[in-house]
């Protein structure tokens, strides 16, 4: 390329600084450089243009290296239609070759877009968002190191992407993770009582259900299992482990509700098995990375921590959230938590402090207390489940009317003994 420079330089020498023949051939230079290199390439070459030109009518070569006599304005003139042809040859040539690789390349995209869409199924959308922005920093970076034109950003890896190690090689980490696990109550029975085609509708809308939700409150799913579900936050990205712990609380508590409208959904679809969920969080820290084999990875978390969330889960009760200690205290003031009494799990020696979740906190709603002799009422709105609480009342009043009659009953027989 730089050869391309100097000979353009003596070209114009050679024909005596022809405005004209100077400007095509410079012309013709930068379109063969830009076509092949980059822009430095075609400075660098101009560069080398001026210094033949400043050396040759410095030495007063101005006269020419071709005489205009003995027809060799013809030799000069055929020589510029050859380094023309051969310019224009070498342009043709390698559009040709590009317009080809664009076409392989767009194919390739194409069947790595329809690649990614149906993997990107089978992992948590956190995931799948930094191992792709990662290929693309790696693939600008690649382009980079051929000489093709790039708006990548520099070589300096950002924050994001060295703290990806873990995700994208076969590094782990230590991490401080809020793991949930969730079951449901009464599938087994299910399964039994159902035709196989409605108890997976029925599997699929309740995961699609809670995998919504996790991904809306920032979870990262770890995995599927049967019915059972796996979520922590904290990784990749965290708002910290106050924020994360919160978050998961609140999940439950949406996946919770949600389960209740289903409940509701199917009964009036004639489905009338009743499915209860059960939740065990903890929080703690986790070796968080890939494992597996070479030929089939799992980016998950292990770790004691995950083993206490899973335990909780078991010791929950029907519709229950059951949070660790750890837990708690990243929480306090946020939530309403009732103390149980500290539990044993398989595999832990010592007690485990656990609270069973009521709900979250809201500072700007009082308590409604109503007493009456023989009865007390306290109403928390921000605790309360509106549609539960009228079925309360409502066999409170029965319970009521229940006794009142027995009371009208007996009056009435002391009437006629008397």
């Amino acid at each position: 390329m730089l050869v391309d420079g100097l000979m353009v330089g003596i070209l114009i020498v050679a024909n005596h600084y022809h405005f004209i023949g100077a400007i095509s051939f410079t012309a013709c230079l930068m379109m063969s450089t830009l076509i092949i290199a980059r822009l430095p390439m075609m400075l660098a070459n101009l560069s080398g243009v001026l210094l033949i030109g400043g050396l040759g009518y410095g030495l007063n070569l101005d006269s020419g290296l071709i005489s205009h006599s003995d027809g060799k304005e013809t030799a000069a003139a055929a020589f510029v239609m050859t380094y023309s042809a051969l310019v224009a040859g070498l342009g043709y040539r390698t559009t040709m070759l590009l317009g080809e690789k664009r076409k392989q390349l767009s194919k390739a995209s194409d069947e790595i877009i329809s690649i990614s869409d149906k993997l990107r199924r089978y992992v948590s959308p956190q995931l799948y968002s930094r191992l792709a922005d990662h290929a693309q920093l790696d693939l600008r970076r690649e382009t980079q190191t051929f000489g093709l034109p790039s708006d990548a950003p520099s070589d300096a890896p950002s924050d994001a992407h060295r703290n990806d190690k873990a995700l994208c090689n076969e590094e782990s980490a230590r991490k401080c993770l809020t793991v949930f696990f969730s079951d449901i109550e009464g599938f087994t029975e299910l399964m039994d009582s159902l035709e196989e085609e409605t108890v997976t509708r029925i599997l699929n809308e309740y995961l699609s259900s809670m995998a919504n939700i996790a991904i809306q409150h920032g979870g990262t799913i770890d995995k599927f299992m049967g019915d059972g579900i796996m979520v922590f936050f904290g990784d990749p990205s965290t708002a910290g482990r106050n924020v994360d712990a919160l978050a998961c609380i609140k999940m439950a508590l949406a996946m919770r509700e949600k389960l209740r409208l289903l409940r509701h959904k199917w009964r009036e679809e004639g489905i009338f098995s009743e499915l209860h969920i059960r939740i065990g969080i903890n929080t703690g820290f986790c070796t968080v990375g890939n494992f597996g084999c070479e030929n089939r990875m799992d980016y998950t978390a292990v770790g004691g921590t995950v083993n206490i969330a899973s335990r909780l889960e078991g010791q929950a009760a029907q519709d229950g959230i059951l949070i660790s200690g750890d837990t708690c205290k990243l929480v306090v003031g946020k939530i309403h938590a009732c103390r149980r009494d500290p539990v044993f799990l398989k595999g832990i020696k010592r007690g485990v402090e656990a609270y069973d979740v009521l709900g979250i906190s809201n500072k700007k709603e009082k308590e409604i207390a109503r007493r009456a002799a023989g009865i007390s009422l306290t109403i928390n709105p921000g605790l309360m489940d509106t549609n539960e609480a009228k079925a309360v009342l409502r066999a409170t009043i029965a319970d009521i009317e229940s006794i009142e009659t027995r009371r009208l009953e007996k009056t009435a027989v002391l009437r006629i003994l008397n």
